[in-house]
């Protein structure tokens, strides 16, 4: 029985499965109320004042929504950013890269689109595509597919803007390894969740993490976490010099790769991609190591 008297209907009665989320009618029972509820709490910490660091993390696969995102709100911006994808790896149209997310139509797509992106999902593709240059289409050609196995990974996720900011947020990662006195020689791996490309700055969520090569006892505290990666294929670019490339590195893959082979579509799956550092990036600047880019395609 409901609140009012009357008998709940089975969800075999209401069609659907129980465990099913109509995401559609989700978001419109939040728009209804976005102004009446409480805002959903960060789940991923504060930044301190004068610092840029996150305080505390939680686990890396829940979702990511940040103060003042209502949960409407995150699911929309997530589902057009995945949508860009679509995009800019495949020649699909407009109409079908908005059936794919859920769009009743191309015009209410366009309407979404041009909101969170200033541009029309036509424009966006030719101006994202135009930008692709030799030099893009050289590094892409470099490429290879790879399968990588299972990863573990101990690490600590933060939100940027810039590049420029990770520097300083592997070195206090650095420093919550040394105080927890975890394995400060195992290889460092950053988890990409997001890209320049499609989502805006300030959104970009990024996890400094170490490979936990469980040669100590030691059990990560907050705001340091355990995860894993599952193992399945990358492609995969070597940046043996990533002074200020780096970002080329990640775009030659992102939209030169993808859109090169766009009869296997890349997927994202809970992470964007991975950076796999030869030297500890927090003894210097990230974009001065030797680094391996993996896409995650299945």
């Amino acid at each position: 029985m409901d609140r009012r008297g009357k008998p709940i209907k089975p969800a075999s009665q209401a069609g659907g499965c129980a465990h099913e989320l109509p995401t559609r009618g989700f978001e419109r029972w939040l728009d209804r109320r976005r102004h009446q509820t409480r805002r959903i709490r960060p789940c991923h910490g504060v930044r301190p004042e004068g610092t840029g660091v996150t305080r505390r993390a939680q686990p890396v696969p829940l979702p990511a929504t940040l103060p003042g995102d209502h949960g409407g709100d995150y699911i929309r911006r997530t589902r057009l950013e995945k949508a860009a994808w679509d995009l800019l790896a495949n020649n699909q149209s407009v109409l079908t890269v908005a059936l794919n997310w859920g769009y009743a139509s191309a015009e209410t797509f366009t309407r979404a689109f041009h909101r969170n992106f200033g541009v029309p999902p036509s424009s966006y593709r030719r101006s994202m595509r135009a930008e692709i240059g030799h030099d893009d289409q050289e590094r892409a050609a470099r490429a290879r597919i790879d399968h990588h196995p299972h990863l573990q990974l101990i690490g600590m996720r933060f939100h940027y803007r810039t590049r420029e900011e990770l520097g300083q947020y592997w070195k206090h990662f650095a420093m919550q390894l040394r105080a927890q006195g975890l394995d400060m020689n195992a290889q460092a791996v950053a988890v990409k969740h997001d890209f320049d490309a499609v989502t805006r700055p300030g959104l970009r969520r990024y996890t400094c993490a170490i490979v936990d090569t469980g040669m100590t006892d030691v059990e990560p505290r907050l705001p340091l976490t355990r995860f894993s990666i599952a193992e399945g294929d990358y492609a995969s670019l070597e940046c043996s010099d990533c002074r200020a490339e780096i970002r080329r590195h990640w775009f030659a893959l992102f939209s030169a790769w993808t859109h090169a082979v766009n009869w296997m579509r890349p997927v994202m799956v809970g992470h964007g991609g991975l950076e796999l550092y030869q030297e500890p990036p927090w003894e210097q600047a990230p974009e001065a190591s030797q680094v391996k880019l993996m896409l995650r395609i299945h």
